[in-house]
């Protein structure tokens, strides 16, 4: 069974407090990037549509990427609100993928209701520093999507120097 589908949750997975770390995003992208060369989506799931600088977050997200990123906007006639049992069912149907192939990654209350009222595995970011005591820590995006043989060192995959020192972005808005 392989993975076939991530959904994040861009509340305090992508910004936390309408601000993104430049180093998160372009961490994200590449992110996204390796998946889709594997088979694997990456969508949002939210309420909200967000924006970066006026831009729709999912096109940004699928211009820096180069891979297709979707919305799904919660809360709608097509897309029930997420916290509801079945709500994911649209989504799966859409994209092919299964219940057992398909992970949330989210880091409030309400991704965690998400993940538990639709049988999803629930991963948590970490990297803003959410301590909810709910699904699996992951501590960076880097991390998370670090290739298989890539060396990691104390707990960070191996990057550019110039990645270290996060700049905050304050153009997301939320």
């Amino acid at each position: 069974m392989p993975l076939k589908l991530i959904l994040m949750s861009p509340d305090g997975t992508i910004a936390s407090d309408r601000k993104a770390r430049t180093d998160i995003l372009r961490d994200l992208c590449t992110f996204i990037g390796r998946m889709a060369q594997r088979g694997v989506q990456v969508a949002l799931w939210s309420r909200t549509l967000r924006t970066l600088d006026g831009e729709p977050l999912e096109a940004y997200l699928t211009r820096e990427s180069k891979a297709s990123v979707r919305q799904y906007q919660a809360g709608t006639a097509e897309y029930p609100t997420r916290q509801r049992g079945g709500s994911i069912d649209p989504i799966l149907t859409e994209t092919g993928a299964q219940r057992r192939e398909t992970i949330l990654v989210g880091s409030y209350d309400t991704d965690m209701q998400a993940a538990v009222n639709n049988g999803l595995l629930l991963l948590r970011p970490a990297w803003y520093g959410n301590e909810m005591p709910y699904g699996f820590p992951v501590e960076s995006i880097r991390r998370f999507g670090a290739k298989p043989d890539k060396k990691i060192v104390d707990g960070q995959a191996a990057s550019p120097s110039s990645w270290k020192t996060p700049f905050i972005a304050t153009r997301m808005v939320w």
